[in-house]
């Protein structure tokens, strides 16, 4: 009842409507509805006013972005294996786990194996 035969260009005072219309303001569950609901009335003006959204909000902001690779493995031989092959392939940003043990590093002794594993793939 929010919505049906709303003007969808209102797009934020729709947004403001769904996220107001409850007691209880939004959780991840209704958060999650309100955004693909978003996405489809911006998606809605754009091929009204024949343009992409990325040009309704704004234009371009950046030519490129730099982009990484998570790295699988948790034992440092399986990450440094995995880097080179990807450094091959053109990436030169990674996201690893950089111990063995995904828990707490409490010691100094995981500290420094971690340490060791970054200054390898450096």
């Amino acid at each position: 009842d929010y919505l049906i035969g709303q003007d969808p260009s209102r797009i934020n005072d729709l947004w403001q409507v769904m996220y107001r219309a409850g007691f209880y303001r939004g959780g991840p569950i209704l958060m999650s509805a309100i955004a693909g609901i978003d996405q489809a009335l911006w998606d809605i003006k754009g091929k009204v006013l024949n343009a992409p959204v990325w040009q309704l909000m704004g234009g371009l902001v950046r030519d490129k972005i730099k982009a990484y690779s998570w790295v699988g493995g948790d034992r440092p031989a399986d990450v440094i294996d995995g880097i080179k092959t990807l450094r091959e392939i053109g990436f030169d940003t990674f996201k690893l786990n950089g111990c063995e043990e995904l828990g707490l590093i409490d010691n100094s002794r995981a500290v420094d194996a971690a340490v060791n594993t970054v200054a390898q793939i450096r």
